[in-house]
Formats: C-alpha cells, structure tokens, sequence
C-alpha cells in the first residue's frame, strides 16, 4: 500500500450532501460557532456596552441642588432620574455611589455618621481634610471589608450633606483613583438655590 492510498473517498453511508464526512460535522459545527462567537455576538456585546458607557461632559442633578460629574466610561447601575438621592457607578468592578440629603453638621460630623452606621466594612487610619472642587471642606477615610477596599467622602455646606463611596478589589481601585478624584471634585453645590 503506497503513501496516496490513504486518501480514499469517503464511504457513502458517512457522507453528508454528498460531500461531507458526517464523522468531522461536530468539530466543524464547533469550529463555525467559535468563529460567529468572535465575529458576531462578540462585537454585539461590546457595542452593548459601549452605548451603556457615560460620555464625557455628563452632569447628574441629585435632591437638594447638588450636582455631579460621573467620569467617562464608567456604567449606571440604573438610570438616574433628576433630583435622585443617590446615583451608582461600575467600571471594572469598582463601584461608586453619590447620595445627597438634608444634614446640618460638619464634614467631619457626617462622616463619623455615616462610619458609625455601616456594619459591612471598616475604616483604617485617621480622617484626613479635604477641598471640594468648589473649595467646601471635606473629610475621607479609607474603607475596608472582606475582600475590597475604597474610601468614603463626606463634605457638608449649608444645610446639606454629600457622601461618595467607591469601594472594589484592591488593585481596581487604585486603577481607578484618578476618575474617583475627578468625580469627587465633580460633587457641586447650587449655592443660589433654596432648598427644602
């Protein structure tokens, strides 16, 4: 038997169409189902969340007169809807959330509010000062639970009270640090307006 005679026809009751070898059809069936996976649903899903993606030069109005800056990229978790308490953020695992309400104190006095009240992480280290975007005094502090950490914003002015929470896996919050310092000076309060 010479080295051509491998090459037989294949036997009529394995063919498909006449052509095919039904044998090979499952890894041909899984081949094409990669390639229209990569081709077709990929790009869909990608192009999905894209148009999910907050461009840049988006302002959120919150309840009492505040407003906020999401950064580019990042994804609502739910659409925001004007006057909202509170708005929440994603980007790769990270969120962020903004809520504003009525609260007559200090920074420091709303963060140790709200520090004293969260049972599902910790704060490490002391409480450190801070300058809103529009120069209002602010207090942070750092934020740990079981498997992330983050931090927590606190800034108070006349009457109302913001706090920002971006909280993830150690190593996508730092990746993140600078779009948190962005929207963290994006918080803004409409200091012409009477509120409730």
């Amino acid at each position: 038997m010479g080295a051509w005679d491998l090459q037989q026809r294949v036997p009529v009751e394995h063919r498909v169409w006449g052509v095919f070898d039904r044998r090979y059809l499952p890894a041909l069936l899984a081949v094409v189902g990669v390639a229209l996976l990569w081709a077709v649903v990929m790009p869909a899903i990608d192009e999905s969340i894209s148009k999910d993606e907050i461009p840049a030069g988006t302002t959120v109005s919150l309840s009492r007169g505040v407003t906020f800056s999401p950064a580019q990229g990042w994804v609502y978790d739910e659409p925001p809807f004007p006057d909202a308490q509170s708005v929440k953020l994603f980007a790769d695992g990270v969120s962020f959330t903004v809520q504003s309400g009525r609260f007559d104190g200090s920074s420091e006095q709303l963060l140790a509010q709200v520090t004293s009240h969260d049972d599902d992480w910790t704060t490490r280290g002391d409480a450190r000062a801070f300058q809103s975007g529009q120069g209002f005094p602010g207090s942070a502090t750092e934020i740990h639970g079981g498997d992330f950490s983050g931090a927590l914003f606190a800034i108070a002015h006349e009457g109302t009270g913001v706090t920002a929470i971006a909280e993830g896996p150690v190593g996508a919050v730092t990746r993140h640090t600078r779009d948190v310092a962005e929207m963290i000076a994006g918080i803004r309060f409409d200091t012409g307006s009477a509120r409730p």
